[in-house]
């Protein structure tokens, strides 16, 4: 029995010892809500374990602390936290996740708080056999993590070497900074989860603005006319193509779009069921465009339903020069093969008349001879001039750069045209000593035939066709003079496209409107210029003119 001093009772002999309980309860107070705050505070999942880790080692008065934390149980994958003591030198790692001893397990699996003393620590260690790795451990113990759902998140273990068994108040201590720490556990976790959210939603808007940018730059640098129309039908993206297409009057909606087009008269307009060429209202007639339109599939509100239209891309290729090509081309077949039958029809009858064995009349055989040969005549100058048109088109004519002097040319290409022409006179008038021009002689002379071939076709019979000389300085010109018909000033230049034949003139003679565009396509191809004018007093003059020729050292 403890001895009283005189004069002092009962009550003033306690009061120094429930003011140190008090003290110690406040420090205790103090420190968990120190750690609460700590714990909250913290943002990063790393940060509040290692928080919880070192605050419960600390107040607790532990050796050693560890947390480990997990997402649906998977341990593989834990994250754990450890904290030692200063100057202590920790034992082997004895602090096991649950999915080693089952004392372990047990607090997980039950979320309950469990406290051994040194006697069932070594207990365990020896049914664990690791007595050497827990044999310093004077106690253990640990508290589950709970989420707020009931989940196990983990748990919290503490172990003493040195400084004796943990109490119920110790345990009562750590489930309460188990509870502070799973609160900060899930705050963390909803954390980390928004970042990652808000990260991946940053990552989707940067992506969908560099597919946007992408796709703007396609659409712009596109040679086709090309609009984007959102859900309401406003349109959204002009490229410059388009622009270009529409000039001063730029499109606004997608029915504004269409009603610039003629609309087709054998069936409904629907660009969307594919391409459709159709003629623009924009005052030339001849103006075509393919429109083909793609829907932009939406998403539908509902499961089932059809997915919802959020705009439509028009595409536009300007196709008339398309389509003149293909009237060219579907003409220049029907032209070719009436041209070719004919000279091919006199030519085979002929020749097999004359294979006959039945003696014919000389006039007779020597008329059939002259029509095969006119014929032949015929059909190799159309080929050569088909030779020609070809090799230009496809870029592969080939001219030589030679002196030439036009008036031995002239006269050659006169006499053969004379006999192929009796009844029309040819004469060459002009300078006889005119300097060289640059050409190549073959296609100068198929250019000269053409001209005087067209020239005598046109005329009447017993006229005169004048092929005319003169130095033009630079250059030498060569102009072929008629009295036939002529033609509109207006032709001057439809004359030498392909397949045109001046309507004045078309139901003279036959031909296939080939050779004036081959003779503009040789002159400009060896430098020089041609040209066509109607004559006063009727006829036409066709003409043109090659530099004089430079010696190229």
């Amino acid at each position: 029995m403890q001895q009283t001093e005189p004069g002092t009772d009962a009550p003033d002999r306690l009061r120094p010892v429930a003011s140190r309980v008090d003290e110690r309860e406040l420090r205790l107070l103090h420190d968990l809500s120190a750690a609460a705050r700590e714990m909250h505070r913290s943002l990063s999942l790393d940060d509040v374990l290692r928080v919880a880790t070192e605050r419960a080692r600390e107040i607790v008065g532990a050796t050693q602390a560890v947390t480990s934390q997990t997402t649906d149980q998977d341990w593989a994958n834990a994250v754990t936290a450890v904290s030692v003591a200063d100057g202590v030198v920790p034992p082997p790692p004895t602090l096991l996740p649950p999915n080693g001893p089952e004392v372990h397990k047990e607090v997980c699996r039950t979320n309950r708080p469990m406290r051994l003393s040194q006697v069932e620590v070594a207990g365990q260690a020896e049914s664990s056999r690791a007595r050497s790795k827990a044999r310093l451990l004077q106690a253990w113990m640990a508290a589950p993590l709970v989420g707020s759902d009931g989940r196990n998140l983990g748990l919290i273990q503490l172990a003493r070497v040195e400084e004796g068994e943990f109490t119920a108040g110790d345990e009562a201590i750590l489930v309460q900074l188990a509870g502070m720490a799973s609160v900060a556990i899930e705050n963390a976790r909803l954390y980390e989860a928004a970042i990652d959210v808000r990260t991946q939603l940053a990552w989707a808007a940067h992506i969908e603005r560099v597919r946007a940018a992408e796709l703007r730059a396609v659409i712009e640098a596109m040679g086709e006319a090309v609009l984007v129309c959102d859900a309401s039908g406003r349109v959204s993206i002009v490229n410059p193509a388009a622009e270009l297409l529409f000039g001063d009057r730029p499109v606004e909606t997608y029915e504004d779009l269409l009603s610039r087009f003629v609309p087709p008269e054998t069936r409904d307009l629907d660009p969307t069921a594919g391409p459709v060429e159709l003629r623009m209202k924009d005052g030339r007639p001849d103006h075509w465009v393919e429109l083909r339109v793609y829907p932009v599939p939406g998403v539908s509100r509902r499961p089932g339903e059809p997915e919802e239209d959020q705009g439509r891309i028009a595409v536009m290729r300007d196709v008339t020069a398309a389509r003149r090509a293909r009237a060219q081309r579907e003409a220049f077949l029907g032209i070719l093969s009436h041209e070719l039958r004919t000279p091919i029809t006199t030519i085979y009858a002929g020749s097999k008349v004359l294979a006959r064995e039945e003696p014919l009349h000389s006039t007779t055989r020597h008329e059939l001879a002259a029509d095969i040969s006119a014929e032949a005549e015929r059909l190799f100058r159309l080929v050569e001039d088909l030779l020609v048109m070809t090799r230009v088109e496809r870029g592969v004519l080939h001219l030589a750069n030679e002196p030439i002097l036009l008036q031995r040319v002239l006269a050659a290409a006169i006499r053969l045209e004379a006999a192929h022409w009796p009844t029309t006179r040819i004469q060459m008038t002009g300078p006889t000593d005119l300097p060289a021009i640059a050409g190549d002689a073959t296609y100068v002379e198929q250019v000269i035939r053409n001209l005087l071939s067209n020239a005598a076709k046109y005329s009447p019979r017993e006229t005169a066709v004048e092929v005319r000389l003169e130095d033009a300085g630079d250059d030498v010109e060569v102009r072929v003079l008629d009295r036939g018909r002529g033609f509109q000033s207006s032709e001057s230049d439809d004359l030498f496209e392909l397949f045109y034949r001046s309507p004045a003139t078309a139901a003279q003679a036959s031909g296939a409107g080939i050779g004036l565009f081959v003779c503009r396509r040789l002159i400009n191809a060896m430098g020089g210029r041609i040209w066509a004018r109607p004559r006063p007093g009727g006829g036409a003059e066709f003409g043109f003119a090659l530099k004089r020729y430079t010696n190229p050292d």
